[in-house]
């Protein structure tokens, strides 16, 4: 296993006889251990993570193309677009949507799946860029209603599975892994999305500090951080700049690279 694996593994463990100790049923916990027994917390393959990414091409193929169904490719243009991490995506309803914020519409991150608060804790707003509401528009529109055989509510999920429940993380995975292989693309895992938007949005001149507030909430690492405060409509004209789009056509091609 990889040493990350190995290390949540062991955790997982210690947190369950931690809560057994607690509760008396076992005298001590067992997973303590000296220094320097379990590996370091890095990756199997060092050079993995440098390609762990999608190009612009890729990202637009993947919201676009019509051998995906309309469903998946919304989900990829929330964590391509709207740099979300799946449980996010999986949790987000309609209601979370205010289309009529401005200058770009707001995605109110709070949830993960159906559990109040998202993984670090911190509520967080995502301006939507053009691309991405343009995406939900449609989606929204006619797709919806299309794939579950009625029009959405406000408490609705934005993208359920077939029982309008929030989208098993593990079943996801395996359906991105098939669409990956549709299309042509090399293996990659769908959390990359998120980090394709934080790359591709920086190489298109949008500010780090200001697209952190928006993909990871407000930084906390300083008294100066603290004292931080910008406008909505900053962070928007940072998301703003990523340069994506969704193509015409059912089939995309993907344009050459280099």
């Amino acid at each position: 296993m990889a040493p990350k694996t190995v290390r949540k593994a062991f955790t997982y463990l210690r947190l369950i006889f931690r809560d057994a100790q607690i509760e008396e049923i076992i005298a001590a916990n067992p997973c303590v251990l000296p220094g320097g027994v379990l590996p370091s917390a890095q990756d199997r393959d060092p050079a993995w993570r440098a390609g762990a990414v999608f190009t612009r091409d890729e990202l637009e193929t993947l919201i676009s193309d019509e051998r995906i169904p309309q469903d998946r490719r919304v989900l990829y243009a929330l964590k391509g677009i709207g740099a979300m991490r799946h449980g996010e995506a999986a949790g987000l309803r309609w209601e979370h949507y205010d289309r009529d914020a401005a200058p770009l519409g707001k995605l109110t991150i709070a949830y993960s799946y159906e559990r109040p608060g998202t993984k670090t804790g911190v509520t967080r707003e995502m301006p939507c860029h053009p691309t991405l509401a343009r995406v939900l528009a449609g989606w929204r529109l006619s797709g919806w209603e299309r794939t579950y055989g009625r029009t959405p509510q406000a408490a609705d999920l934005i993208v359920p599975n077939s029982a309008l429940k929030p989208r098993d993380k593990n079943d996801a995975a395996k359906l991105f892994a098939k669409d990956l292989d549709a299309l042509g693309l090399r293996p990659r895992r769908a959390h990359d999305l998120r980090a394709t938007f934080i790359t591709l949005a920086q190489t298109d001149g949008g500010l780090p500090h200001l697209l952190q507030i928006a993909t990871h909430g407000p930084s906390k690492r300083s008294v100066f951080d603290a004292y931080s405060r910008f406008s909505y409509a900053a962070i928007c004209a940072e998301v703003g700049k990523l340069k994506v789009s969704v193509r015409a056509g059912a089939v995309v091609k993907l344009r050459a690279v280099g």
